[in-house]
């Protein structure tokens, strides 16, 4: 999903239209207290930090919020020394007071991308280390490629003890006139009245599409698509209200969703939704501590029917699968035969072999499945069978013991 589908007022400058089409929206996680969003992104390009802090900045404006960051992860090849003009860029945004100690530094990446050393033109890398900004480019790094950088600053030339005191002297000064001016025009302004500001409703922001694999307790507000294969309802006692809890399914991954409503809501959902029903669910990722798992929390209004989209199998001549375990094979199989031949028959296949470990108590199901269901498929029955040497003997220690009185076997399998 485009950044422009989960946010359609949303603008984009012209020059970075073209980032932005190529990114795709993986997360969207709102902290309602703190009123707070995060954003997660996964683009093959790198998009630019101006570009991202702009996004940032209407976002915040669009639902205002007390803040919000927009964090995209790129391949890992992507990481070069040139990306540390962007890394730049940040650190210039977050750390006013401290960039000047960097600008005009060079970058060095070692070949295995594990290592940075960034030059100073000055000095200052005692400074910049002591407030955490080697550890915070490091932070960048491993949240954008997945990679574990160790980032280490080095001056141009050795400072005195003088010269270093100078320069941590200059740089409080710089931030103490900043906080003068800053407090000088708040005082010379007219003040104007207080206006109540109006907050937009967290149920505006929209739901970020997921894929069911990707979920996880910190992906907030999301959309799935999927196939519901179970459902459970508890009611509570002496309660009004009572919880269902049902499973969905992509084919891929599985979701555990959850509705607690009253009891008549909980009614009206077990007689529009049931098992097989294919459809789309919004909600809020949460972590439930009495099952010790993610969830999603949804209500009846959120879930919508969707079309399920089937496999087509378009090969002009069909396949035919010679070697298939049905459930009747312990550990290999999961599916009944008559689940089997279903799908085939949809897929347009002709034929199909059955190949049960050792076993053939699937061949009844079979036989009875096509001529009840009329499928148009050549059912071959078959089976994984053992080979054994026969030249060595399977029964050992031979007796002239008569078998007509009462003895003991042991199964040792």
């Amino acid at each position: 999903m485009k950044l422009t589908e989960v946010f359609e007022n949303l603008h984009i400058d012209d020059e970075y239209i073209r980032f932005f089409s190529l990114a795709e929206v993986e997360n969207v996680t709102l902290n309602k207290k703190e009123r707070t969003a995060l954003i997660e992104l996964k683009s093959d390009e790198i998009i630019p930090k101006t570009a991202i802090f702009e996004i940032e900045k209407q976002i915040e404006a669009m639902y205002s919020l007390t803040g919000c960051s927009v964090i995209t992860k790129y391949p890992g090849h992507l990481f070069d020394e040139e990306y540390f003009t962007e890394i730049h860029k940040y650190l210039e945004k977050k750390y006013v007071q401290l960039y000047c100690l960097l600008a005009g530094s060079q970058s060095e990446l070692s070949d295995s991308r594990e290592k940075a050393v960034i030059t100073l033109k000055g000095n200052g890398a005692d400074i910049l280390t002591y407030n955490g900004i080697a550890t915070e480019i490091s932070k960048l790094i491993r949240e954008e490629f997945s990679i574990n950088c160790e980032v280490k600053f080095v001056n141009s030339k050795v400072l005195s003890i003088e010269e270093k005191n100078l320069q941590y002297y200059e740089i409080e000064k710089a931030v103490q006139q900043e906080a003068d001016r800053e407090a000088v025009s708040a005082k010379s302004s007219k003040p104007e009245p207080v206006q109540k500001k109006e907050y937009v409703p967290f149920y505006k922001i929209p739901y970020a599409k997921t894929k069911i694999s990707e979920l996880d307790r910190y992906s907030g507000k999301v959309e799935i698509t999927g196939e519901i294969f179970e459902m459970e309802r508890i009611e509570f006692r002496n309660s009004t209200k009572g919880k269902i809890t049902f499973y969905v399914t992509d084919k891929e991954s599985s979701c555990i969703c959850v509705i607690v409503d009253k009891l008549e809501v909980l009614d009206e959902f077990e007689n529009t939704w049931g098992k097989g029903s294919y459809c789309t669910i919004t909600g809020e990722m949460t972590y439930d501590s009495y099952i010790e798992y993610a969830v999603l929390n949804t209500k009846l209004k959120n879930i919508t029917a969707a079309k399920k989209q089937n496999k087509v199998d378009s090969a002009e001549v069909k396949r035919v699968e010679l070697h298939l375990h049905t459930n009747m094979s312990a550990i290999d199989g999961v599916n009944t035969v008559e689940e089997y031949l279903k799908h085939l028959s949809q897929l347009g296949h002709k034929a199909i072999v059955l190949t049960d470990h050792g076993v053939v108590q699937a061949f009844p199901d079979a036989y009875n499945t096509i001529k009840d269901k009329k499928y148009d498929i050549k059912l071959v029955y078959g089976v994984e069978g053992y080979l054994v040497n026969d030249l060595v003997e399977i029964v050992r220690g031979n007796g002239n013991t008569s078998l007509d009185g009462e003895f003991v076997v042991f199964d040792i399998e």
